[in-house]
C-alpha cells in the first residue's frame, strides 16, 4: 500500500507496475502527485488582447488532461 501525504491528482508516472525500485540510499520517486487547488498559469496573449487584462480580472482554462474540466482562477 502506498499513501501521500496529501490529497492531490497525479501528474507523471516514474515507476511502472512490476518495475523494481531501490531504496538504498533515499526513497525513489514513484510519481508526480500535485494540488490542483492553487496552481500558477503563465500564457501568452497577443498584443491587441493585453489592453482588456488588468490584476484580479476572472480567468478560466483547460488542460489537455482534463479537456471536459475548467479550472477557474484570476489574474494576478
Amino acid at each position: 500500500r502506498i499513501t501521500a501525504p496529501m490529497d492531490g491528482v497525479v501528474t507523471f508516472i516514474k515507476t511502472l507496475e512490476g518495475q523494481t525500485v531501490i531504496a538504498a540510499q533515499e526513497a525513489p520517486t514513484i510519481l508526480t502527485l500535485a494540488d490542483l487547488d492553487t496552481m500558477l498559469v503563465k500564457a501568452e496573449v497577443s498584443e491587441a488582447d493585453v489592453i482588456y487584462l488588468k490584476p484580479d480580472l476572472k480567468a478560466s482554462f483547460t488542460v489537455l488532461g482534463a479537456p471536459d474540466k475548467a479550472f477557474n482562477g484570476k489574474l494576478k
